[in-house]
C-alpha cells in the first residue's frame, strides 16, 4: 500500500465522518460530506492495491542503492519487501539475505558486505555488492550471479536466466559441481577459516573471492609458514572437502594480500601475470595408490636387479624394515637398504633406489641408484 495516499485517505475519512455527524445534528444537507467520504474510500482502495516503488522500500538500507541497481538491470519494476536478514559473524556483518515480491514472482537477493573500516564514531563501514538474485518459486532460475560478471574465465554451475522472458541467457557448465544454494554457507565457512587464521575481514573477503575464481569453494588450513597479516605467509590447504595429501594446494599472501596460488607445480593465480591462470580442477592429480601385489612384485624385481650391481651378490642381506615405495601414474620408485661385502670383503650398508615405468602389465626399469651413484 502506498503509505502517503493511504494516510491521507484515512485522515480524510475520519474528518469527513465528523463533518457528516455535525451536518446530521444541525439537520443540514449531507450530500457534500457523503461525496467526500466516497472519495476517501476510493483513494484508500487505490492505495491498498497500488504497487510499491522499489526506492521507497530499499533506499532506507545501506545496501539499498546497489540492490535497486541490479534489480533494475534484470528488469524488475515493482517490489514489496518480505524479509531482511543480516548474516553476522563475531559482531561483523558478512552480508544480508533479502526476500522480495515482484510483479512476476518472489526473489531472494544475496548481498555481500566487505568491511572497509570505522567512521569517526567507530561505526563499521561496509562496501556492499549483490552476489545473486534467485527465483524463490523456482530455485533453478538464477537471474544474476556476481561471479559471472566479475570473472569472465569462470562458467556458472547453473543456468542464468532472463528475468523478463524466462529463457536461458548463459547455459551451465555441465562439468561444474555445486549450485548457488550453497554459496552463502561456503562464503561464511571460508571467511571463518581465514579470520580464525588471523586475516582481517577485508583480507579474508578478498582471498575468498580469488580462491572462488580458481575453483576453491572451501578450505581447511594444514600449515602456515608465517603471520597472516604481516610479511610473506605461505598457506597450505585441503580444498573442497578433500583430505588426501596429494590434493593440498597453496597460496601466498604479502601483508594479508593474496598474490599467488598453485597446485602440484601448476600456477593457478599470479597477480603479476594478470590474476587467474587455471582452475584447480584443470590440474591433473596423478594416481598414487599401490596395491600389495604390485608392491611385492616391484620389491622382488628390485632385489634381483640390485644384486646384479653388487661386488658379492651372495653376501647381500636386505633390511625388511627399510623399504619404501611411491607412485605417480605409471611411474614407480622403490627404495631400500642392503648389507653386502664390498670389493675388500668388508660389509657395508648401502641405500638404493629403483625406478620403474609400467607398460601394460609389465614393469620396466628406468634407473638404479646405489649409495648415491647411478649404476643404470
Amino acid at each position: 500500500m502506498d503509505a502517503l495516499i493511504g494516510l491521507f485517505s484515512i485522515i480524510g475519512f475520519i474528518l469527513t465522518l465528523i463533518w457528516l455527524f455535525i451536518r446530521i445534528m444541525k439537520k443540514k444537507p449531507k450530500k457534500k460530506p457523503i461525496t467526500v467520504l466516497l472519495i476517501c474510500l476510493v483513494l484508500f482502495i487505490i492505495a491498498l492495491f497500488m504497487p510499491n516503488d522499489s526506492t521507497n522500500n530499499l533506499d532506507k538500507y545501506e545496501w539499498g542503492a546497489v540492490a535497486i541497481e541490479k534489480l533494475q538491470e534484470i528488469g524488475v519494476e515493482e517490489i514489496k519487501i518480505i524479509e531482511v536478514k543480516d548474516r553476522v559473524y563475531n559482531n561483523q556483518i558478512l552480508g544480508c539475505d533479502v526476500s522480495i515480491e515482484t510483479e512476476k514472482t518472489k526473489l531472494d537477493i544475496d548481498l555481500h558486505a566487505k568491511f572497509k573500516g570505522l567512521d569517526e564514531k567507530d561505526n563499521a563501514l561496509y562496501e556492499w555488492s549483490v552476489w545473486s538474485i534467485v527465483d524463490n518459486n523456482d530455485r533453478e532460475k538464477v537471474y544474476y550471479d556476481y561471479y559471472e560478471e566479475s570473472y569472465g574465465e569462470c562458467k556458472p554451475a547453473f543456468n542464468l536466466y532472463d528475468y523478463s522472458t524466462g529463457k536461458i541467457l548463459i547455459a551451465a557448465d555441465e562439468e561444474a559441481e555445486g549450485g548457488l544454494g550453497e554459496l552463502v554457507d561456503i562464503a561464511a565457512d571460508m571467511m571463518k577459516v581465514l579470520t580464525d587464521a588471523g586475516y582481517t575481514f577485508e583480507q579474508a573477503s578478498d582471498i575468498q573471492k580469488i580462491l572462488n575464481t580458481i575453483g576453491i569453494q572451501s578450505i581447511r588450513i594444514y600449515k602456515m609458514t608465517g603471520v597472516a597479516t604481516k610479511g610473506l605467509n605461505a598457506v597450505i590447504c585441503y580444498p573442497n572437502g578433500l583430505t588426501e595429501q596429494s590434493s593440498r594446494f597453496n597460496f601466498t599472501t604479502d601483508n594479508g594480500i593474496l598474490f599467488y596460488a598453485g597446485f602440484l607445480g601448476d600456477d593457478l593465480y599470479d597477480s603479476e601475470l594478470g590474476g587467474y591462470l587455471k582452475s584447480y580442477e584443470d590440474v591433473h592429480i596423478p594416481e598414487t595408490k599401490i596395491d600389495i601385489d604390485t608392491y611385492t612384485k616391484l620389491q622382488t624385481l628390485a632385489i634381483d636387479n640390485v644384486k646384479n650391481y653388487l661386488n658379492h651378490p651372495s653376501s647381500a642381506s636386505f633390511n625388511n624394515f627399510a623399504w619404501g615405495i611411491g607412485r605417480s601414474d605409471d611411474k614407480y620408485k622403490i627404495i631400500g637398504k642392503v648389507e653386502a661385502q664390498n670389493s675388500f670383503g668388508v660389509k657395508d650398508d648401502l641405500n638404493f633406489s629403483v625406478y620403474f615405468v609400467q607398460t601394460d602389465d609389465k614393469f620396466l626399469i628406468e634407473g638404479i641408484m646405489i649409495d648415491g651413484i647411478r649404476v643404470k
